[in-house]
């Protein structure tokens, strides 16, 4: 009965030792103990308040884009002068001499920094033809030249600007005029050429380029100059 006694005594006092880390190092509490929640910062919300979180540093601005408006909505002078194109489809020749001369008048400084363009009327026809000749020696020697050649259907241009030129032939079509070319020159015929030929009544279009910077001035010049004729964009 001792014996018994002793042991249960022994066992308590073994156990209370290794318990108290007297056998080695002392067990790690459980991870929930270790993550010790300190009571002066708990702070009690009341009901509707956010909580304080500290705010996120600001993100820095976006850089500037070099076609974006600045403060005041002004665009960068590149995208400001950006060049002004306007055209006048089926311009006559009266109404273009009136639009020059008023630029030269009321704009001198401007009429120096545009850049005029026509653009012939589209062909209603195709003309076979021999280029212009110098004069209308070489032209009747050019006309001799065609005859030992078997080619008889011609004329010989007698005024404007294709004067001393040898018409070989008009027509609706570009490819009934290819072939007509095709065989004059199967027939030996290699001066001959092809072009299209506008429509005598259709006018040209006009188009003109000027500085972007310049374009309020030039639209109202050009709005009581030709106000039945207004100013188109380009294309």
């Amino acid at each position: 009965m001792r014996s018994l006694i002793f042991l249960l005594v022994l066992g308590n006092l073994l156990f209370y030792a290794f318990s108290q880390g007297m056998f080695g190092e002392k067990t790690q509490a459980p991870l929930a103990d270790a993550q010790e929640i300190n009571p002066q910062h708990v702070r009690i919300l009341s009901r509707g308040e956010a909580p304080n979180v500290e705010a996120a540093a600001p993100l820095p601005p976006p850089a500037a884009s070099a076609d974006a408006p600045d403060a005041a909505g002004t665009l960068p002078e590149a995208a400001a002068q950006t060049p002004l194109c306007l055209q006048w489809p089926a311009l006559s020749a009266e109404e273009g001499k009136t639009l020059h001369r008023a630029l030269e008048e009321k704009l001198p400084a401007l009429s120096t920094a545009l850049e005029w363009q026509e653009i012939p009327a589209p062909a209603h026809s195709w003309w076979v033809y021999i280029p212009a000749l110098a004069d209308r020696a070489r032209a009747d020697k050019k006309a001799a030249e065609l005859k030992t050649l078997g080619v008889t259907d011609y004329f010989i241009v007698q005024d404007g600007a294709h004067r001393h030129a040898i018409s070989l032939g008009i027509f609706s079509n570009e490819k009934s005029a290819n072939d007509h070319l095709n065989r004059l020159r199967e027939q030996g015929m290699r001066s001959a050429s092809l072009a299209p030929r506008p429509d005598k009544t259709a006018a040209p279009t006009l188009r003109l380029r000027a500085p972007g910077e310049h374009e309020q001035a030039l639209r109202s010049l050009l709005a009581s100059t030709l106000p039945a004729t207004p100013a188109q964009n380009c294309p």
